[in-house]
């Protein structure tokens, strides 16, 4: 079999479906919907289902929503689709969809005459997958441009975040990066959904970087709306068994506005009050407390009542007030006020600020405060606010990532054999100017996050032998696109014979074995997990 994943190996119970030599088979579009979906839906229909009942119940799960499809983009624009509920349900109109909603949402609603509702961002179940738009003029410029180039490889994210599916669409790709687990979304009771926010930073940093590479990527497509669904028709690269860690793509993100912020010479600073004690006994809280002149509109900078109602709640929250004698204080200040506000929006500042949100008064918001109602004059301790992290160069000491991304750096710049770079321990630490322990620490946290497969030969005549991830991942699809263009790809599920000369590229089954063994070597299964 060309690809099997676990949900496909699981979904194999569940439909006999059989090639020449007898042996069980799913479509590559079943396959790729399993592995985005992971068992957010539900395995056969609730009602009616034609699929064999196991022991365990797959209507049972856990976590299970909806997700949207459409027949056509006409019928998508005007919400005309079909909710589905379970895999069952998908596979039956398999070949008949367009479009569909890769994050599953919580419910769907039939609004009648065909109308569904309930694909939004509030509905939200899970994040599963992020996909990105690549666009082209017409379909004439996205054939021109597969002339020339692998969109398989030009998808790859800062060369560590490789695609899991790329899809054909009418004059572009669509291509999608599946999470291993899904990220469900959790919605706190004061609305927050960090879940979404954090999946945002990532969905728009991931367009940001791939557009550098790939100007046609749509940056002002919908995170998490309408995209196109697997079919077996215009599936144009597909590997069950590239998903992605949430954790992972967050920490990316967080780097990559980090190093956005490097580039254009700015720091990120981190508030931590140092020194001054409590902010209610600073001399600005009390002369914000004075003012009776804040009113509905700040001169122009937009810092009006309510962000000093807040920041001197904060204040109050930092000095370990009680939330009670807080918002009696507010109270009698904002009744003080020339023009007061409604009294229930200092009792939700009040409320927000005691949230455990925030840590303090934010000194850009006295700043604010100072510079519109108090011409800047406010009296603020200039020790107790804000310690800004130091550049590297002005450290003694570097954290294991940023001897991480210096090995990565080397091995651009320096790996160009396909086979890797054979190098002594002692010369790989002259050359990154690192110690052992450090370069130990810094290959191992490389192999923990799938970036690079080191290698080493002991003895007398040893090595180490370091080759990246992405160097081999490219080198193994250069070879199945190679096999593809020879054999077809109808021969995926058949050992090719052994004919022709020794320069024959392998068999499609043969480069499928090599991505299992390279899979298995830098994220090798759990023994103690099942098939399904």
């Amino acid at each position: 079999m060309k690809q099997q994943t676990a949900a496909a190996t699981r979904v194999l119970l569940f439909f006999p479906k059989t090639n020449w030599e007898g042996r069980i088979m799913v479509s590559e579009a079943h396959a790729a919907i399993n592995t985005i979906l992971h068992r957010t839906i539900l395995d056969r229909k609730p009602k009616n289902s034609k699929l064999l009942t196991l022991k365990a119940d797959p209507n049972k799960a856990n976590h299970t929503g909806t997700v949207f499809g459409f027949r056509d983009k006409a019928r998508m624009t005007v919400g005309r689709g079909i909710a589905f509920r379970s895999i069952e349900s998908l596979d039956d109109n398999e070949g008949q969809l367009t479009h569909w909603t890769p994050n599953p949402c919580r419910y769907g609603k039939n609004m009648g005459g065909g109308i569904v509702s309930g694909f939004t961002e509030d509905n939200l179940l899970a994040i599963t997958t992020f996909f990105i738009d690549i666009d082209f003029r017409n379909a004439y410029a996205r054939d021109g441009y597969a002339r020339q180039h692998d969109i398989g490889l030009d998808t790859i994210i800062d060369g560590t975040i490789f695609p899991t599916m790329v899809l054909q669409t009418d004059r572009g790709y669509q291509a999608y990066y599946a999470l291993r687990d899904p990220a469900f979304v959790k919605r706190h009771k004061d609305g927050r959904m960090p879940v979404i926010s954090s999946a945002k930073r990532i969905s728009h940093n991931l367009k940001e970087c791939l557009a550098k590479r790939l100007p046609q990527v749509d940056l002002g497509a919908n995170d998490f709306g309408i995209a196109r669904i697997p079919r077996n028709d215009n599936i144009v690269f597909f590997e069950p068994r590239i998903t992605h860690q949430f954790g992972d793509l967050q920490q990316w993100s967080i780097q990559y506005d980090h190093q956005k912020r490097t580039t254009k010479g700015l720091s990120a600073p981190k508030l931590r009050v140092v020194a001054g004690g409590k902010q209610i006994d600073q001399a600005w809280f009390g002369q914000v407390l004075r003012c009776t002149e804040i009113c509905a509109t700040g001169k122009g900078g937009g810092v009006a009542r309510h962000n000093t109602a807040l920041t001197l709640a904060l204040a109050c929250y930092q000095s370990e007030m009680d939330q009670t004698a807080c918002d009696n204080l507010l109270d009698e200040w904002n009744t003080r006020l020339t023009h007061p506000q409604n009294p229930r929006d200092v009792a939700r500042a009040v409320r927000d600020a005691y949230s455990g949100h925030y840590a303090a008064a934010s000194p850009r918001y006295i700043k604010y405060i100072s510079d519109n109602w108090f011409d800047g004059q406010l009296t603020i301790p200039p020790y107790m606010w804000c310690k800004f992290a130091k550049p590297r160069d002005e450290r003694k000491y570097s954290h294991v990532e940023e001897w991480a991304a210096d090995i990565m750096i080397w091995s651009e710049n320096n790996i160009i054999s396909p086979d890797g770079e054979q190098l002594t321990v002692r010369q790989l630490c002259q050359e990154l100017n690192l110690s052992k322990a450090s370069l130990d620490r810094a290959l191992t946290y490389l192999r923990e996050h799938n970036k690079i497969t080191v290698i080493t030969k002991m003895g007398r005549n040893g090595y180490t032998l370091i080759q990246t991830v992405a160097n081999i991942y490219a080198q193994l699809v250069a070879k199945r696109e190679q096999s593809r263009d020879t054999y077809g790809s109808g021969l995926a599920f058949a050992e090719w014979p052994d004919q022709g000369p020794v320069e024959q590229p392998a068999s499609m089954a043969e480069i499928t074995r090599q991505i299992d063994l390279f899979f298995d070597t830098i994220d090798p299964p759990d023994a103690r997990r099942g098939a399904g």
